[in-house]
């Protein structure tokens, strides 16, 4: 087997946000008088993924279980400590570097208290670009979506937090960190949403402090950020509320920031937003319409939604029955002005042609891919896609690789392919082919929109309101999300209540925030540090 031609990723090849599109290459600031941190000669960047396995098997961990230990002191393992075996994913590495043209994967479990370095090498010397998790299932590293904020926001989420920061950091090919999946799926658990944008204010004012320490570096061409990521359900908490305007919505939440009041993380160009779609289930289909060649696809009306155009709704005449279709303004009309991603994507296969003729059955043909990559009709607001996935998270109906009888994946084996993974990887290659045709090279500076929408080149990003966005989400779905400026980050409590810290106790005082608990602004929660 010939191996795919990869060049391996070097520090040079750090991908960063410039506007809503992501670009590899970075300035080497030493290398003129006149470079500074924008990128020289940038080249836009497409994710072509696939969603990872499960982890490897940690014999520490699963020691630890044993014992019924609770061990939330993120910084006291070491390389040393670590006992992982990091050979299964390496050789699904191997495999798909061989075999495919992916330049992207995205792992959903890791353990930051652990050494992953030999992986993430490996990943590099292949030419992959890796997503992180900086959250976990269990220890200090949980992000609760069924407690509000602050109870979701707890000292030991931010340390574990910066554990990940630090342990990733110096890897060039970790593309982002993922800061959660799916948190708010339903509208009980839209009270830990303030929880999760102060989580990415947190951690990008983290990074920040990390990139200025690179900066500083004698060394060239080091990392001065790490982009970070959320992933959202393609799907609406209430049936009266289109997906794509939830989708929307959720977006607008988490990048929103109030005129006059600098949002810490979203308007430095670290925040990346993710899409979980199951949608593309018929190879009868195309990029405008369903199969049935009258319905607007999925496709075209999300592309449609987060470029800020009208919706379209169909009316029905009760007397003939004849239908109109008509032109309805967005809830959400502004433009996304930050890099937008399908982090999942892939129909269940038992859904796939199940509705029609078309053969084979249970067989995805991938065709949706080339939507967002370079020259799709979509790359103006998407920037490419996690397929979903390797072994389907254990769902068979998810399932890339294998057959429905096979076995699910050991932690150590690759799995053999399957009709679904050879339509998937014969999309990549012609995919890439067309790439290597026309390499598409975009400047950094680009021309706002008339509406407003964003301002790339010198990285100022019109951010939605936070007192529309929130009246919007009442209004919509019942939420109550007091408009206040920003939810308060830890790192700006004053030294009054720092020294409230110290005595056991933390107080957390905001004259704005984003509160789900219906406390008036310049209110004190008093809590026992958690």
């Amino acid at each position: 087997m010939t191996m795919k031609s990869r060049k391996s990723i070097t520090a040079d090849d750090v991908i960063t946000v410039n506007g809503r599109y992501l670009y590899i290459g970075t300035s080497n600031n030493n290398s003129s008088s006149n470079s500074s941190n924008t990128s020289i000669n940038p080249e836009r960047f497409f994710l072509k993924g696939i969603a990872f396995p499960t982890p490897p098997p940690n014999q520490r961990a699963a020691n630890r279980k044993k014992k019924n230990i609770r061990n939330s002191n993120v910084a006291t393992a070491t390389a040393g400590d670590d006992v992982l075996d990091l050979s299964g994913w390496n050789a699904v590495l191997e495999q798909l570097a061989y075999e495919t043209d992916i330049n992207t994967i995205r792992v959903y479990e890791m353990d930051c208290r652990y050494d992953y370095s030999k992986f993430l090498e490996r990943a590099a010397e292949l030419g992959i670009y890796v997503i992180v998790p900086l959250t976990s299932r269990i220890d200090g590293g949980v992000l609760r979506r069924d407690a509000a904020y602050p109870l979701c926001f707890p000292r030991r989420l931010r340390r574990y937090g910066i554990s990940c920061l630090e342990r990733y950091w110096d890897h060039p090919n970790v593309l982002a960190g993922m800061v959660g999946n799916e948190v708010m799926n339903d509208l009980g658990a839209w009270g830990s949403a303030p929880c999760v944008k102060a989580y990415l204010n947190y951690l990008a004012a983290r990074g920040r402090k990390l990139g200025e320490r690179s900066e500083s570096s004698t060394q060239t061409a080091r990392r001065t950020v790490l982009p970070l990521m959320y992933a959202t359900q393609h799907d609406s908490p209430v049936a009266e509320f289109h997906p794509d305007e939830a989708v929307k919505l959720t977006l607008d939440y988490l990048t929103c920031n109030d005129d006059g009041v600098k949002d810490d993380g979203m308007l430095d160009n670290t925040f990346i937003f993710g899409i979980n779609i199951e949608s593309w289930c018929s190879s009868l289909q195309s990029f405008e319409y369903e199969e049935g060649g009258t319905e607007e696809s999925t496709y075209h009306s999300l592309w449609r939604t987060m470029a800020g155009g009208n919706k379209t709704k169909t009316i029905m005449d009760a007397v003939t029955g004849e239908t109109t279709t008509v032109q309805v303004r967005s809830v959400t009309p502004l433009p996304v002005s930050i890099p937008v991603v399908f982090s999942e994507m892939g129909c269940s296969k038992k859904s796939f042609n199940r509705d029609n003729d078309a053969q084979p059955k249970r067989v995805r043909d991938w065709k949706q891919m080339s939507l967002v990559q370079e020259h799709g009709p979509m790359s103006d607001i998407f920037s490419g896609f996690v397929a979903y996935g390797y072994d389907g998270g254990g769902n068979g109906n998810f399932r890339m690789m294998g057959g429905r009888d096979d076995p699910p994946w050991d932690g150590r084996h690759p799995l053999p392919p399957s009709p679904d993974y050879d339509n998937f990887r014969a999309e990549l290659s012609k995919n890439e082919e067309e790439r290597r045709d026309s390499v598409l090279r975009i400047a950094a500076a680009t021309t706002a929109p008339s509406n407003g929408g964003r301002r790339e080149g010198d990285r100022i990003i019109t951010a939605p309101s936070c007192h529309r966005t929130v009246a919007t989400l009442h209004k919509a779905w019942g939420v109550d999300l007091q408009s206040i400026s920003a939810v308060t980050s830890y790192t700006s409590l004053s030294q009054l209540q720092m020294n409230t810290f110290q005595h056991g106790v933390k107080v957390l005082s905001w004259s704005y925030g984003w509160m789900m608990l219906g406390v008036p602004a310049g209110a004190l929660v008093v809590l026992l540090l958690l």
